[in-house]
């Protein structure tokens, strides 16, 4: 009887794991609700120079330039929208 009980768990155990592991391999589709990720939320880039003389955003990066970023990856032009859509639609 232990045999059998042994076996019984062993064929339970087996099934589980192995659908387990076919639920984790298998992709799943999922269908958003939307198309867009974007919100009428538009956040403020303030620029802050501090006592150096470093101004924030910096380094390359100036609030117009953020602007300008954010008004064609809005508006769907390429090439921006083209590396924005290849960041977060992977």
């Amino acid at each position: 009887m232990k045999i059998k009980v042994k076996k019984l768990l062993s064929c339970i155990t087996t099934i589980v794991m192995i659908t387990q592991l076919c639920l984790t391999v298998l992709p799943v589709a999922v269908k958003a609700e939307t198309t867009s990720i974007f919100t009428d939320y538009l956040p403020t880039i303030t620029e802050v120079t501090d006592e150096a003389g470093f101004t924030h955003p910096g380094v390359g990066l100036t609030k117009e330039l953020l602007e300008n970023v954010r008004t064609k990856v809005r508006a769907g032009a390429d090439p921006w929208n083209y590396y924005f859509s290849g960041k977060f639609y992977k």
